[in-house]
């Protein structure tokens, strides 16, 4: 019997960690599958032969598109000589759309199956490039149930397979335990930083983030700081800017899901730990930040009122949005204080966090997909 190999493309943080969720279910069904593809620590601890690591990959807005695209370009020639002398079974797609659909083109015309997770724009009410994904893809596997009805209408066989949010966000820990290794006291006020998961969304966001601790910490006594960091992030390019601020933080990579449980509110860069965060029932203040040329291109070409999952879901302004130049240390620190003062105002966003994780599915998504794959490579026999 030929060898069944599938290649996974995951570009980014979120991906890898989907990726290797997929890959683990796919070895689980059967140790024989060969797994190949492109993604960082998860997906290579899960069993996944990388072919390049994209742990540097994440990029957002045109300038610093330009600045890696002389490597992207280099590994996509490489990926595309890849596939036309593997030749593997089917390729899995997560998200990542610019780099992506360009080798689902390679892969239809070598008659490779492709399978997209995470399809372009699935987030958006108005998705873009469904004609190419009707043309290029097998199926889409969608985390949002509107992008499936829409993708459907536009001739794509697409499902809704839930949000695989859903089984990230367990907390295994009692907080007393989880308090205790990281030296917290479990009754203090504890404020979250989730500062995101590229390296230019450090850069522009987490002064600020740490700048906002220290105006609130200088105005309320008690209360303690706890980052959680990407684990693609190197912890060295965070000390620089942590040995500047002049408030204790605490950094892990460890449990996140369990520090999110334990902390009273997060200040969340925009993106999927959004959702993370809501999942966990933790209120939130979303910030974003970014160089001028990103922000001017995303101000002319993203006509969107809201950026942040919980809103976007609920379509309505649920959690407050700091973009830019919204988004000082002054303006972070008062939402934060805001929500300290007005415990109610806490309880009511809770709840709406609740409804919008409501309308995300059942846990499972990533086995679903897995399931899909297993069942079309049956089906290719």
């Amino acid at each position: 019997m030929a060898e069944r190999q599938v290649m996974i493309m995951a570009g980014e943080a979120s991906g890898d960690l989907n990726g290797s969720a997929v890959a683990g279910h796919l070895l689980q069904a059967d140790a024989d599958i060969k797994l190949t593809g492109v993604g960082s620590t998860r997906m290579r601890d899960a069993g996944v032969e990388l072919l390049c690591d994209s742990s540097d990959w994440g990029v957002i807005g045109l300038a610093d598109a330009v600045r890696i695209s002389p490597r992207l370009i280099g590994q996509m020639r490489r990926l595309k000589r890849y596939l036309a002398e593997a030749r593997p079974s089917l390729l899995l797609l997560i998200d990542y759309p610019f780099f992506n659909m360009r080798l689902a083109g390679t892969a239809h015309a070598l008659g490779i199956p492709v399978v997209y997770y995470f399809p372009p724009s699935s987030w958006s009410r108005k998705p873009r490039r469904t004609a190419d994904l009707a043309r290029l893809t097998e199926w889409v596997a969608t985390p949002f149930p509107w992008s499936a009805e829409m993708l459907t209408e536009a001739g794509c066989k697409a499902e809704f397979v839930g949000h695989p949010v859903l089984d990230w966000v367990k907390p295994a820990l009692p907080k007393e335990e989880l308090a205790r290794i990281f030296k917290l006291d479990v009754n203090a006020y504890t404020i979250g930083l989730m500062p995101g998961s590229r390296a230019s969304e450090i850069k522009h966001i987490l002064p600020v983030m740490l700048k906002a601790a220290e105006i609130v910490s200088s105005r309320v006594k008690g209360v303690s700081f706890v980052l959680i960091k990407a684990p693609n992030l190197p912890l060295a390019g965070l000390q620089s800017l942590l040995k500047r601020a002049s408030v204790d933080v605490t950094v892990t990579d460890r449990y996140p899901n369990d520090v999110m449980a334990l902390c009273n509110q997060m200040v969340v860069t925009s993106g999927t730990a959004t959702l993370e965060t809501a999942a966990a029932g933790v209120p939130i203040t979303v910030v974003y930040r970014s160089n001028l040329p990103t922000w001017i291109q995303a101000r002319i070409f993203l006509k969107i009122p809201f950026i942040s999952m919980p809103n976007i879901i609920l379509d309505r302004p649920v959690v407050t949005e700091l973009l830019q130049y919204e988004a000082g240390p002054g303006r972070i620190a008062e939402e934060i204080c805001s929500l300290m003062a007005d415990p109610q105002r806490a309880v009511s966003m809770k709840q709406q966090l609740a409804m919008a994780m409501d309308c995300l599915g059942e846990a499972g998504a990533n086995r679903r997909v897995a399931d899909r794959i297993l069942g079309m490579l049956e089906a290719a026999k």
